[in-house]
């Protein structure tokens, strides 16, 4: 009896443990891979900030046209404002071959019945307006020589535009100077600085004109009536380019390092200013000296 009893007992218990064991597998979850729990843990996360600043910098943003902007901006940089530039007495070539039909500074022949004219520093192909002072009459004209080099002359005209302005006949007129336009391109602007001791040149065989001071020619005379306690500067050069503007500077420098000198911007171009000067006579004194070195100045009152 205490044997069966014993049997039964051990079969009993064989079986209550096979049946938890089938329960304990129902009740468990299946193991996930590593890789799959950790994306489910990381997606369940909310965003921080910093990701979310992420994505709205990865935002591309609207495009505008390139060089709208500058195009205008370089367009409406040409136009000059019709200020006077220049005060002085203008001359014209003069009738016969001398330069009709020669070359020019920038290469061009010479047409005596075109509007063009020379001067001295402002770059090829710059448009002028010339007002002749004594009976109001005025011209455009298009530069492309350079001249006059005769004391007191800032412009020297073509026929057709010495006929226009009525100093056809007498040969010389007192004038101002308006800058209209600069060249186009910046590629159409050359430089040339005058050198007073240079001979003239043949120009069957060189493309650029120098014109020197004549020492038979009369002095000319520019009658204007004095400022009282004006202030006097010394101006040399006018460009299109801080680059040219720059470089003569240096040479100023070179000649007068006792006078301050500026770059300053105008009416659209680069001028080389000095600083205030107590009088004309000391203006003229330091414009000799530049005269000397080759370079051409005149003396701004204001």
């Amino acid at each position: 009896m205490p044997r069966l009893f014993c049997l039964l007992l051990t079969v009993l218990l064989l079986n209550f443990c096979s049946g938890r064991g089938d329960n304990w597998d129902i009740l468990t979850e299946p193991e996930q891979p590593k890789e799959e729990q950790k994306e489910k843990k990381e997606s369940s996360k909310p965003e921080t900030p910093e990701q979310q600043e992420r994505e709205e910098i990865t935002v591309t943003p609207v495009k505008e046209k390139p060089g709208e902007v500058e195009l205008k901006e370089l367009e409406e940089a040409k136009i000059v404002s019709n200020e006077v530039f220049q005060t002085g007495i203008a001359s014209w070539y003069g009738d016969g071959d001398d330069f009709h039909g020669k070359r020019t500074a920038n290469g061009e022949i010479y047409d005596m019945d075109k509007l063009t004219a020379a001067h001295k520093t402002l770059p090829f192909h710059t448009l002028v307006e010339v007002e002749n002072v004594d009976n109001g009459k005025k011209v455009t004209v298009r530069i492309n020589d350079r001249g006059p080099f005769i004391e007191g002359r800032i412009i020297d005209l073509s026929r057709k535009a010495a006929k226009r302005i009525g100093i056809y006949g007498q040969g010389t007129a007192p004038v101002h100077l308006r800058v209209v336009k600069l060249p186009d391109s910046e590629k159409t602007v050359q430089f040339v600085q005058p050198t007073a001791d240079k001979q003239p040149t043949d120009l069957t065989e060189t493309d650029s004109t120098v014109i020197t001071k004549s020492d038979t020619s009369p002095p000319v005379s520019v009658n204007v009536q004095p400022i009282s306690q004006g202030t006097f500067y010394l101006q040399a050069g006018a460009f299109g380019s801080m680059k040219n503007a720059k470089r003569l500077l240096r040479r100023i420098k070179a000649v007068l390092p006792e006078v301050p000198f500026k770059i300053e911007m105008k009416d659209g171009l680069y001028k080389i200013v000095s600083d205030w000067l107590s009088s004309r006579e000391a203006a003229e004194k330091l414009k000799d000296r530049l005269e000397k070195s080759g370079i051409d100045s005149f003396i701004r009152e204001e």
